[in-house]
């Protein structure tokens, strides 16, 4: 019953936050097995993300004290911090949503006047977490009426509807790559035990085959001992 209920949540919420995003979603490339890759993710966020957003459950990894994201760099904000929006800690983030809105949110902002950051984003629409990467990707502009993605949810891309303004330090490929790093870090945040998992998922199931066969073999000598005993005393 609590595994039906989990899913039916999980499920319920995919839905919902497939309903926030104005834009198809973006496939993110994980791979947790590059250590390299997860590594320099966290270097990333450490560049980038760490100013604002605490990782708080990430104080005894090694990748992460590695990266410097280690307790006293982590910043502590209280309820009514900006604006009573404080950054959230982002240690569970993949988890809350997934890979890959994470992974187009991060890549989907575009420039807004009306908004208070000057940014707005076709994720997750009138976030009020600033753009993060207007220096690195460079800052675009939304080339549809907002009115016309409204109407039609989650069925064009980002890149077919926002155009780059200005050129950031990086490149389009350059960025999707630094950004698909970040997200790799995050997913290995959110679970750091998986690839461990992995690793003894084949050696358990092995074992757990083994064993049935031995109880099988055990339950069949024991019965035809049973059987003996009857037919012996009352055959």
């Amino acid at each position: 019953m609590r595994l039906l209920l989990s899913t039916f949540v999980g499920v319920l919420m995919t839905q919902t936050m497939a309903l926030e995003s104005f834009v198809e979603l973006d496939t993110a490339f994980l791979d947790l097995k590059d250590k390299e890759k997860v590594l320099s993710g966290a270097q990333h966020f450490k560049a980038h993300c760490l100013v604002c957003h605490s990782m708080k459950y990430m104080r005894f990894d090694g990748i992460s004290k590695q990266a410097g994201i280690v307790p006293e760099a982590m910043p502590v904000w209280d309820d009514l911090s900006w604006g009573g929006h404080p950054p959230p800690d982002l240690s569970l983030v993949v988890k809350r949503r997934s890979v890959d809105w994470v992974y187009t949110f991060l890549r989907a902002y575009y420039i807004d006047p009306s908004s208070s950051t000057g940014f707005n984003n076709l994720v997750w629409h009138n976030t009020k977490m600033p753009n993060p990467f207007a220096g690195t990707q460079g800052t675009q502009v939304l080339m549809v009426p907002l009115s016309t993605l409204k109407a039609d949810y989650g069925t064009q891309r980002w890149s077919e509807v926002l155009e780059l303004d200005r050129q950031g330090t990086m490149n389009g490929e350059q960025f999707d790559i630094y950004v698909d790093d970040i997200v790799n870090y995050l997913a290995y945040a959110s679970d750091p035990s998986t690839l461990e998992r992995k690793q003894l998922a084949p050696w358990v199931i092995g074992y757990l085959v083994v064993l049935f066969f031995f109880l099988m073999a055990l339950s069949i000598v024991y019965w035809d001992e049973v059987k003996k005993k009857y037919y012996k005393e009352f055959g």
